[in-house]
């Protein structure tokens, strides 16, 4: 005969919270982890890559930089040395490429989580079990793609810059680094100014902020400390835990005087970047 169930026991046959083939309490947490995170990064990319701004955006930075170079060998070829037109037109394009990672993350990852506060979402999401991490990471996979693809469209400018003489090919791994590394702080912080925020503007605000005083204030600093002495010791330390110091120590005049300086600041930046990271996952649970 077929039982009757009673309200009162709970089934854990029946119960899928109980279940451990559908539920997730049989699982152990990095299982639970991959199940809520890698959706949602998922869905962060797809939405990300489908935008038709995106496809223009990519466009656009691959075929500027092979356009222009081609046009400066076109124009300037016939009376500039090839190495002086090198490394002309590769402080244009690396200049152009630090700028642009610098901005974009106070364009497209400013006003990422503040966005969600204003709809309403955001309770959503940690309804459906995800922890701070694992939205902000999910947030930062979306928002950087596009830039980083971008940034990958460059490459064959800057190798154009290789072919005419004057750049070594160590200069220019040094200088893709250097963008990498300055588009994942810019975007970190763009995450951290939108998890604090609510109003757009205000989130914007913070953001250029940020920019402000990581790229411009601290080489700053060390600047006018170092005006009433001959010794660089106190310029070179503020470009040390600046992003600008990852794009000025890559080149050779200044990496040939000492590579720590490099490697110090591409490190210093990883550490300003993961900290925003950490604040944003902070900031974002209250």
């Amino acid at each position: 005969m077929r039982s009757i169930p009673n309200p009162g026991v709970e089934d854990k046959n029946t119960n899928p919270q109980r279940c451990g083939v559908f539920g997730v309490e049989g699982l152990n947490r990095d299982a639970a982890v991959r199940m809520n995170l890698l959706p949602l990064v998922n869905r962060e990319l797809r939405t990300a890559v489908r935008r038709p701004q995106g496809y223009r955006i990519r466009l656009a930075t691959a075929g500027a930089p092979v356009f222009l170079s081609f046009w400066a060998m076109l124009v300037w070829g016939g009376w500039t040395a090839g190495a002086t037109l090198g490394i002309t037109l590769l402080h244009a394009l690396a200049l152009a490429g630090f700028v642009a990672t610098l901005l974009s993350g106070v364009i497209i990852a400013a006003d990422c989580l503040s966005q969600e506060k204003r709809e309403a979402t955001l309770g959503l999401l940690w309804v459906a079990g995800l922890k701070p991490p694992e939205l902000v990471l999910g947030k930062l996979a979306g928002k950087i793609v596009v830039p980083f693809y971008a940034l990958i469209g460059m490459l064959p400018g800057f190798a154009v810059c290789i072919l005419l003489g004057g750049v070594t090919g160590g200069e220019f791994c040094r200088l893709l680094l250097a963008l990498m590394n300055a588009l994942f702080w810019s975007v970190s912080a763009g995450l951290l100014a939108s998890s604090f925020c609510r109003q757009q503007r205000t989130a914007y605000s913070s953001a250029l902020l940020l920019l402000l005083l990581a790229a411009g204030g601290f080489p700053l600093l060390g600047k006018l400390a170092a005006s009433g002495s001959s010794n660089r010791l106190w310029a070179d330390l503020g470009l040390l835990i600046s992003p600008t110091g990852n794009y000025q120590f890559a080149y050779d005049q200044r990496y040939s005087t000492g590579p720590f300086w490099y490697w110090g600041s591409v490190a210093a930046t990883q550490v300003l970047a993961w900290l925003s990271f950490a604040l944003a996952c902070g900031f974002v649970a209250h």
